[in-house]
């Protein structure tokens, strides 16, 4: 359960993950569906490995999905538990929240090590592939268990809305 100490905290699929999670709809969805019992962090991956052209079968390094069940879902959970508008506790709250994403971000970064040994040099190009990336979202599903169809659909819209618009920003000579 212990990542490798080779962890680079600030990668490509981490710099992907901000920015997706920047769009208002993207982040909405995502946690609709993680109140679904979907991980954000498979979610943000299937994107990711989508928009390098890459098909994922939904395995993850050994060890991670006891990481995400043993220290991110229980942070979260945690967290959960927690009045949002108790003044007292907010500090407490706010820290639990860091350290999920702390936790989460390590999820992340052991992805980015793992893909980066399996599949070498990926480019970090538009999502512009909706069969491959529904396909990788069904990889990312939890469990056997069908998924919400149409916060499926909202998402790959969302997805795809967004790398439309950054590959438009940038043709404008703009930034990302």
């Amino acid at each position: 359960m212990t990542p490798p100490d080779s962890l680079r905290l600030d990668n490509p699929l981490w710099q992907f993950a901000l920015r997706l999670w920047n769009d208002d709809a993207i982040a909405d969805v995502c946690l609709s569906l993680q109140s679904e019992g979907w991980s954000v962090t498979r979610i943000l991956t299937a994107a990711w490995l989508a928009a390098n052209g890459v098909r994922w079968d939904g395995r993850e390094p050994d060890g991670l999905p006891e990481w995400r069940h043993q220290v991110t879902e229980p942070l979260r959970s945690l967290r959960q538990r927690l009045p949002r508008d108790h003044e007292g506790i907010a500090p407490m709250r706010h820290d639990i929240k860091s350290a999920e994403l702390s936790s989460e971000r390590t999820e992340l970064a052991w992805i980015h090590a793992w893909h980066d040994r399996e599949c070498h040099n990926l480019l970090n190009c538009p999502v512009d592939n909706p069969a491959l990336l529904t396909r990788n979202l069904r990889a990312a599903a939890p469990g056997q268990r069908n998924t919400e169809e149409t916060l499926m659909i909202q998402l790959t819209d969302a997805l795809l809305c967004s790398g439309k618009q950054r590959r438009d920003t940038d043709a404008q000579g703009g930034t990302t």
